[in-house]
């Protein structure tokens, strides 16, 4: 059984059971429990449904943009191949985005750079049990003021943590710099 299925729509919800129309198959699914009163706005809609294993329950997201559909004789090796109104049927994304509104998306552009850290800030990142990793991206997407929404989603992955955080990264950076 695949974890994720393309292009499904959403016929009906009980309290924890999806029930999709996938490529002529009807599919009962079982997610999470009290989504039926969100889910049920999404009745009819097309997106995608995906499995969640650390819960063992299925996941429904509409497209932002409900003319989008898969072409899967694009895909190859990290990208896969969609279609849509604004867009026509010859482009792809990375793999691991959806596009959002009219096909929109952000490639990942970003740069590698190598620094050293130093024990005390592994100390740091083990006391709120996160990785040096996190951390730094965390602060550089607030910092960067970088926006990750459904509309126009970011293949970096990148996404402020809310407004209090991208101000207080910016009163941090004033101060030092």
């Amino acid at each position: 059984m695949p974890t994720t299925y393309y292009d499904a729509i959403l016929r009906t919800v009980t309290e924890d059971r999806l029930i999709v129309e996938h490529q002529g198959d009807t599919l009962e699914l079982p997610t999470f429990p009290n989504s039926k009163d969100w889910l049920s706005a999404r009745i009819g809609k097309i997106g995608i449904v995906k499995f969640v294993p650390e819960s063992d329950c299925w996941r429904f997201e509409a497209y932002q943009d409900q003319s989008l559909r898969r072409v899967y004789e694009l895909d190859h090796s990290d990208r896969i191949g969609w279609k849509n109104d604004s867009k026509g049927d010859k482009w792809t994304t990375p793999a691991c985005i959806v596009p959002g509104e009219n096909g929109a998306f952000i490639e990942d552009d970003t740069e590698e750079v190598t620094i050293a850290v130093p024990p005390e800030f592994f100390d740091l990142c083990d006391r709120f049990n996160t990785t040096p990793e996190r951390v730094l991206r965390a602060f550089v997407a607030d910092a960067s003021e970088i926006m990750n929404y459904a509309k126009n989603p970011r293949a970096d992955g990148y996404s402020s943590n809310g407004s209090d955080e991208r101000r207080l990264a910016d009163d941090y950076l004033n101060r030092v710099f």
